[in-house]
């Protein structure tokens, strides 16, 4: 619902990984921030997103 003005913290991107990890970190600011409209009922990975316990924002819910 707003726009997110820092550092994602994901777990261990890098731009020149030959395998980066866009999953989020533990203490990162995308957790709980996203909303349930238009959102898929389960991330990249198949794990379920719960609007209760926070939509993450991204391709990963933590």
């Amino acid at each position: 619902t707003s726009t997110l003005t820092t550092e994602p913290l994901l777990a261990g991107y890098s731009r020149t990984a030959a395998m980066p990890n866009f999953k989020p970190s533990t203490s990162s600011p995308v957790i709980g921030r996203g909303i349930a409209t238009y959102a898929h009922s389960t991330d990249i990975d198949g794990k379920a997103r719960n609007a209760t316990t926070g939509i993450d924002i991204g391709a990963y819910q933590h």
